[in-house]
This record gives C-alpha cells, sequence and structure tokens, in this order.
C-alpha cells in the first residue's frame, strides 16, 4: 500500500488540484464557500479525499488563511489516519468514503500479497453483510470480483439479512454456501430465511438444529425441521425443558421425539420452571433425579422445592443432610410450613 507523508500529500493534493491561487488578503466576504463535504478528488495512483470534518471547522474559522491550501493540506495528512487503517476496519466503521480512499491510494491494492488482499476483502465483507448494507457489497465486490464470499454468508443469516443472501446467489459466483447458515438462521429465530436456505442452497441433513430451536422455544421451527428436514432430536426436549418452553415439550412428546432417552427433571427446575416441573411428574418422559433439587436450591426457586418434597423426589433425607449440615434450618422451616399449609391432596396438577 502506497503510503504518503505530510509534504507529500500536499504535493500530490496540488497537482490534483491545479496551482495554488495568487497570494491575496482574503475579507470575510470575499471567502469561498468550504468545499462540499461529499466532494472526493481521487487520482491514478493516490488520493487525497477531501477536508476532514475538523479541518474544515478550523477553515470557517480562519478565513485570513484561505490564500494557503498547501497549510491546510499538511494539517490534514497530519492529523489523517486512514493510511494505516486496513480496508476491513473501513468496512468495519461502515465508511464507504474511507474504503475509496484506501482503495485510490494504494492503486487499487494491485500490488498486494494475493492471499492477505483476499483475508482484507472476506472480513470487509463480514461486516458488511452482517449489516446488510448491498451499497458496501456492491462496491467490494466490484473492488475484487474473484474475491471468495465464505464467512460473509454466515454473518448475513444470524442477523437475518435475506436480501443480502438473494442478491449474493443471484450476483455472484464466488460463494461458498456451507452447514453453518442455516444453522445460524435458526438460532437467530429467522425462519423466512432458513426456509429460503432450505429451497436455494444445499444444507447437509444432519445438523441438529432442533437443538436450537428448541431451546429458543421456536415451535414454528421445530415443527419446520422435523416436517421438512427430518430432524429427530431427544436432547432438544432437555433444552426446551431447561428455557420452560412447555408447548415445545407437549409438542415433541405427542410425536415422540421425547421418549428415546427421557427429559430429566433438574433441566426443569434448574430454571425454576415449576409448570414443566409439573408436566414431566405426570409424564412418562420425565426422568427424576436427586441432582433436580439441587438445581433448584442452587437457584433459589423454593416453590419448586415444595412441590418436589410432596412427591417424594428423593427429598426427604437431601433437605436434612443438606440444609441442617449446613446451618440454614430458617430455609428448611420454610420448605416445611409451605409443605403443611398446602396438603398435597388438594393441589391439582395441570397439563
Amino acid at each position: 500500500m502506497e503510503i504518503w507523508a505530510p509534504w507529500e500529500t500536499s504535493r500530490h493534493a496540488r497537482a490534483l488540484l491545479g496551482p495554488a491561487r495568487p497570494h491575496t488578503v482574503v475579507t470575510q466576504q470575499d471567502q469561498e464557500p468550504p468545499p462540499d463535504e461529499d466532494e472526493e478528488v481521487q487520482g491514478r495512483g493516490g488520493t487525497w479525499i477531501g477536508p476532514l470534518a475538523c479541518v474544515r471547522v478550523v477553515r470557517r474559522s480562519r478565513p485570513d488563511m484561505a490564500a494557503l491550501p498547501h497549510v491546510w493540506e499538511a494539517v490534514e495528512a497530519f492529523l489523517d489516519c486512514s493510511p494505516s487503517c486496513t480496508l476491513t476496519r473501513a468496512a468495519a466503521f461502515g465508511s464507504m468514503r474511507l474504503l475509496r480512499g484506501i482503495s485510490a491510494r494504494s492503486g487499487g491494492m494491485v500490488t498486494l500479497d494475493a492471499f492477505y488482499k483476499q483475508a482484507q476483502f472476506s472480513g470487509a465483507m463480514q461486516h458488511a453483510a452482517a449489516r446488510g448494507d448491498l451499497e458496501m457489497i456492491r462496491w467490494l465486490l466490484a473492488f475484487q470480483p474473484g474475491g471468495l464470499v465464505t464467512r460473509a454468508v454466515e454473518h448475513a443469516a444470524r442477523n437475518g439479512q435475506l436480501e443480502v443472501l438473494r442478491w449474493l446467489k443471484q450476483n455472484h459466483d464466488h460463494v461458498f454456501w456451507g452447514a453453518n447458515e442455516l444453522r445460524y438462521a435458526v438460532e437467530g429465530n429467522h425462519a423466512e430465511l432458513a426456509r429460503w436456505l432450505q429451497d436455494n442452497t444445499r444444507p447437509p441433513t444432519k445438523l441438529r438444529a432442533m437443538n436450537l430451536a428448541a431451546a429458543n422455544g421456536n415451535l414454528e421451527l421445530v415443527q419446520w425441521l422435523h416436517e421438512v428436514r427430518h430432524e429427530a432430536s431427544s436432547s432438544a426436549a432437555a433444552k426446551a425443558a431447561r428455557g420452560g418452553y412447555l408447548d415445545v415439550l407437549k409438542w415433541m412428546d405427542k410425536h415422540s421425539l421425547c421418549k428415546h432417552q427421557g427429559v430429566p427433571v433438574e433441566d426443569a427446575a434448574a430454571g425454576g420452571h415449576l409448570k414443566v416441573v409439573k408436566w414431566l411428574h405426570k409424564s412418562v418422559v420425565g426422568i427424576a433425579t436427586p441432582r433436580a433439587m439441587n438445581a433448584a436450591a442452587a437457584n433459589g426457586h423454593l416453590d419448586v422445592i415444595v412441590f418436589a418434597k410432596r412427591y417424594n423426589y428423593y427429598l426427604m433425607d437431601w433437605l436434612h443432610r443438606n440444609y441442617q449440615a449446613t446451618g440454614e434450618r430458617t430455609v428448611l422451616a420454610e420448605i416445611n410450613s409451605s409443605f403443611y399449609l398446602t396438603p398435597p391432596e388438594t393441589e391439582e396438577l395441570t397439563t
């Protein structure tokens, strides 16, 4: 990349902009308006991309120095950090002006190592795709027409940028459609994008994306993954229980997706999801373990502990062993009082 020193920048700028105006005393009335903020002057092999905002502010306050453009150019070059900015960082800032300046200053980066140039292009594409910045994506592909687009599609899928994926599919041949786009779309609850990927790309058959949908409680995607992609994951039920998503659990149980290994009650107890704990207690897929009480107690879910004690989830010995041993008899008394205030025969189990 060609980098200019401040005095070189002034020389290049004068070559591009023409000779300086004759030295005259400029009054406030004769002062020319500052150039437009979007003005860019591009050269062949180098560029001076116009004044920085801070320099423009100072110029407005010093009309007596309007006849000294080389001074302003030197100040600008000293303050400008763009010569040390990479293509990826410029894309992260979302600045098209900075991208064009870097490209023009380096002569299109034609002398750089091909692998480094591809790495910079790939990083810039990831930032642009994640934001859904089609203008920047078009510019980057014009800057490097044969650039390989890899992880950019993953970032677009994660953020639900369907228009970006559609545009890349139609306009660029060097896109790697791998396995992760569909997983990221499901993880982000982007159902429409997931369907588009299934119809227009070739995701692998075994992605275990149902675990991600169940962990989010997205019943629509759980159903779609089972019906269209034929996914069936018994561990997904445990993730739904951990999140307290009873509707997902009931649907999976109805379609025999929970019976292979069951659903540990501790997954629901740890989150304090009492309705799920009650349903698992009544259902044949629930697996009661002593760890359920550890999980509920560790997170302070007293209502779950009281329910479990009432239905004898290995609890009588556990309660006295743990709470009396640690001296927390107040908690034990509270559990006992709650238990006797609500007799088990008067409680209704909701499903």
